[in-house]
């Protein structure tokens, strides 16, 4: 929607909490297109509950009516509930209208996720995007700035093993390289390609980008947000409550919430008590979609503790290439701490690093992944006119 300007905070930041709701823009801009049958009616039905929007036409997006990704994780649990098997994720990324999930339950249609691979947005032409998931292993993070992009080019990411408890999580950052790389050159069998991933997800896509280049492969661009390279040296995991509460932080940070569970209020229980209290303490912050039961969180749990494991004890080698590190501008920075977050010391080729605003959780959640998808598409696009060039003079 257009505004004659963005309302700002007495310190000049945009105020998002002054921002008029995305519905506000649909009503007043075009009709609202109303359920055709009985199907499109529940639907209907489950959104305006998931969204607190009134009405929902069939045409609407689910993303412009608000909706975000604990949103869609709590739609997608209600289909569940309702049609009694799974609706994945990925078919609301893929088509975000009551009309186009309507016509997917009716014909059945699979959802284009391939092993770890999930289509965030499928359409364009422009060379495709893999970005990598963070330690919780979920791809959830990226819907904002997928949306954001636009559909120039596809955007696809990459989520962890084990996920949905059909097999054991990956340990090795190397294993997760060379099979999200065989799952990347499935629907990209050649070069240039175009890495990123926030967080832990930026060290997997480094290695990811080594391991294309050792298949002869070239990478125009790796990009890093907020991400730290590791120490090269082997650190102990840490004690069960410690991870616990990290993981509760991290999963209300991801939210735009807090959450409050420490390791010394954990101490002391029984491993199977401490879980329960996450559990408790998540699903009253509202940090869970509703009929995730203990088994759930607890497979969420294994996955983050395997992927802190195969951070610990990846020892990065110095790579070529480009890389992009964007660095959240509001994240608490001290005198000690690196500017390149360790990669300086890996970048063969040189490292670019830009400020992003927002902090380490927010930065992809509105208002500041805006910014972040307008810098990301530029530099996607000189990367790629870039790799043009260099493919035209390699031919003459």
């Amino acid at each position: 929607m257009v505004l004659e300007a963005l309302p700002l905070t007495s310190s000049g930041k945009v105020d998002g909490r002054a921002l008029p709701e995305p519905g506000e823009a649909r009503r007043e801009g075009r009709a609202s297109v109303p359920p055709r049958d009985e199907l499109e009616r529940e639907l209907a039905h489950i959104w305006e509950e998931v969204l607190g929007v009134k009405p929902v036409g069939v045409t609407d997006s689910f993303f412009e009516l608000g909706g975000q990704s604990l949103l869609a994780v709590r739609l997608v649990a209600r289909l569940r509930e309702r049609w009694g098997h799974a609706v994945p994720l990925a078919a609301l990324f893929e088509g975000p209208t009551i009309e186009a999930l309507a016509a997917r339950l009716r014909a059945g249609l699979p959802s284009t996720v391939q092993g770890n691979r999930v289509t965030l947005q499928p359409e364009g032409t422009g060379t495709p995007v893999f970005w990598v998931h963070p330690v919780g292993g979920n791809v959830l993070c990226y819907a904002e700035l997928a949306r954001h992009l636009g559909t120039g080019r596809p955007f696809h990411a990459l989520q962890a093993t084990g996920l949905d408890g059909s097999e054991a999580p990956l340990t090795r950052v190397e294993d997760m390289a060379r099979r999200y790389v065989e799952q990347v050159r499935a629907v990209q069998p050649e070069g240039p390609y175009l890495l990123g991933g926030w967080s832990l997800g930026g060290t997997v896509a480094y290695e990811m980008a080594r391991e294309l280049r050792r298949q002869g492969q070239e990478v125009a661009l790796l990009v890093l947000l907020d991400s730290f390279a590791p120490a090269g040296q082997s650190t102990p995991e840490p004690e069960a409550a410690t991870l616990l509460a990290g993981f509760a932080a991290d999963l209300a940070r991801s939210a735009g919430r807090e959450l409050s569970l420490t390791p010394e209020s954990l101490a002391g229980l029984s491993p199977d008590e401490q879980l329960r209290a996450l559990w408790t303490r998540a699903r009253e912050a509202g940090l869970l979609p509703p009929g995730m039961g203990l088994e759930e969180l607890r497979t969420l749990l294994e996955v983050a503790r395997a992927n802190l494991r195969a951070v610990a004890s990846y020892n990065p080698e110095p790579s070529e290439g480009r890389m992009l590190l964007l660095r959240a501008r509001d994240a608490r920075k001290g005198a000690t701490v690196d500017a390149t977050h360790g990669w300086g010391r890996l970048a063969a080729s040189g490292l670019t690093v830009e400020d992003v605003p927002g902090d380490h959780h927010s930065a992809l959640r509105a208002p500041h992944v805006t910014e972040l998808a307008q810098r990301l598409t530029r530099w996607l696009e000189e990367a790629e006119r870039a790799a043009s060039g260099r493919g035209e003079r390699g031919a003459g």
